[in-house]
């Protein structure tokens, strides 16, 4: 399921920027935080698979299909948080000349109760450099908050149907509301009137005073983020364990190749590093990246100063160098790769590739007998996409192809997924459910619902992210791997790309294979 963070014209981009620091932190790995634009949210179908919409401080209205896509979306049993916002409570309905002076975003009608409700906006084109403190409704104070947007809220003192996450505690509006959360219909709303998703760590000297020390920050930032998340959770959202936390930042990633085939790590160092020899590779620079290559007697310490650096830039852009370690003698330790067991892998892959046929070519090597290993890595493709993957989630990418047979080749892979799906290694009988929606997407048929799993495909995701786990009982769960997973996708992909080759690119052969995958069809 996606969190979407709305990013258009009228929305104050440094407050989207923080909403997806914040939210990330949060939500990753359970859900997949991104933004979107206006004109997706007007002309795409976001809203089946959205878990929550983010509205963060914006300075002007929205354009009413805007307006009217979001109150849809809600009023139908979405989850709305409004952030720098302020909102009103009214038995009547605001139109016209009142909904420009009230600078009006977006209203919702609370069928229920006959009550409309409106999430207001201010004018100001940026965050405003102050600080506020809160009284939370479980009796906390948190002070050092940012500002407090433009927000303010009516008719809402007396209003029964409202729950109070917090009020202000100083200054002229010490006691009125700060933040509340209201039922609309079948959905839900939340409304902050202060920016709860700007963090204190960020710079201390611009939100807190000289007096409150570093360790004092520390501690009023775990409380925002705990606020954060029980407001969150007052929006229906599951959220992910706490114990264990997301990297969100890139880590140093291993390329590493079948042991049975050792040169493949070398072959690929000198194709980097051409015309020099793969041996003196040690720094290569392309449009978006830099990366730093290493043998892999370097690993413990690069992995260790990543792990326990705290001085890395919020702003993936400045995620520089990438570091990759080059695995050309032996695989890396087992706890180097605690997401992937690279030896299990590459097992199930010649187990796999054999019993698919595909040849063994000297000093070549086949379809996944190379792979790059990254714990945490900020793209899928370029490296330039700024969001870190989710964990327990195989994406994959391809070559430049001729463009005219470029879109046959997400054809190939998504029938190659599902294929895969169906071998006992994976899901076995249970893999049926496993169907194409075209072009690509990958569904599962589950008691007559449509469940998407994507490609990336989610393996082992917990819910709200539904999962191939998720279509096999507790017991069966514990054979399913993402090792095995991917090696018999490759395998299938790789039959399969062969016989296109030798095809010229041509996807005549796999029509019928794949209209009897696809979704609508009423043939398993």
């Amino acid at each position: 399921m996606n969190v979407l963070i709305y990013a258009g014209s009228e929305a104050l981009q440094t407050s989207v920027a923080h909403s997806l620091r914040s939210m990330r932190s949060i939500l990753l790995p359970q859900y997949s935080i991104q933004t979107i634009t206006t004109q997706t949210l007007n002309t795409q179908p976001w809203k089946a698979s959205c878990a929550l919409f983010v509205l963060p401080q914006c300075h002007k209205s929205l354009p009413p299909t805007s307006s009217a896509a979001i109150r849809d979306y809600v009023e139908a049993g979405g989850s709305l948080l409004g952030l720098g916002a302020g909102a009103i409570c009214s038995e009547r309905e605001l139109t016209g000349a009142v909904n420009i002076s009230k600078n009006l975003l977006v209203g919702f009608l609370d069928r229920p109760t006959g009550t409309y409700v409106y999430i207001t906006h201010g004018k100001d084109k940026e965050l405003i450099d102050s600080s506020v403190s809160l009284q939370v409704s479980d009796g906390e104070s948190l002070e050092g908050i940012s500002g407090r947007g433009s927000g303010e809220f009516f008719g809402f003192d007396i209003e029964k149907d409202r729950s109070v996450l917090a009020r202000f505690s100083d200054g002229d509006a010490k006691g009125s509301i700060a933040g509340l959360k209201r039922d609309i219909g079948l959905g839900r709303i939340a409304v902050w009137a202060s920016n709860i998703e700007v963090p204190l760590t960020r710079d201390a000297s611009t939100v807190l005073s000289s007096a409150t020390t570093a360790r004092e920050t520390t501690d009023e930032e775990k409380r925002r983020l705990q606020l954060l998340r029980l407001t969150l959770l007052s929006l229906s959202l599951k959220l992910p364990s706490t114990e264990e936390p997301h990297v969100s930042r890139p880590l140093p990633q291993f390329l590493t190749s079948n042991p049975s085939k050792p040169y493949i790590v070398s072959k690929i160092a000198d194709l980097v590093a051409d015309p020099s020899p793969g041996s003196q590779l040690s720094i290569f620079k392309d449009d978006n990246d830099t990366f730093h290559f290493h043998n892999s007697a370097e690993s413990n310490d690069l992995l260790k100063r990543a792990r326990q650096s705290t001085d890395v830039s919020e702003d993936p852009s400045k995620w520089q160098p990438k570091h990759i370690i080059l695995c050309s003698i032996s695989l890396p330790d087992r706890d180097r790769t605690p997401l992937f067991d690279l030896q299990a892998y590459y097992e199930s892959l010649s187990s796999a590739r054999k019993a698919q046929g595909c040849p063994e070519v000297p000093d070549a090597w086949g379809c996944g007998e190379a792979f790059l290993y990254g714990e945490a890595v900020t793209s899928t493709q370029t490296m330039i996409d700024k969001y870190v993957e989710l964990d327990h989630l195989e994406i994959f990418s391809l070559s430049t192809f001729p463009a005219s047979k470029l879109v046959f080749v997400q054809y190939l892979f998504a029938l190659a997924v599902v294929e895969a799906c169906r071998d006992e290694a994976v899901l076995g009988k249970w893999g049926e459910q496993a169907r194409l929606k075209w072009p690509n997407d990958i569904y599962a048929v589950v008691d007559g619902e449509r469940k998407k799993i994507g490609c990336g495909l989610n393996v082992l995701n917990a819910a709200p992210i539904f999962s191939l786990a998720q279509l096999l009982s507790p017991e069966e769960r514990k054979s399913l791997t993402l090792e095995n997973t991917v090696s018999h996708i490759l395998a299938r992909f790789e039959k399969m790309w062969d016989e296109f080759i030798k095809e010229r690119g041509s996807f005549d052969s796999f029509m019928n294979l794949y209209l009897i995958r696809w979704l609508h069809s009423l043939v398993h």
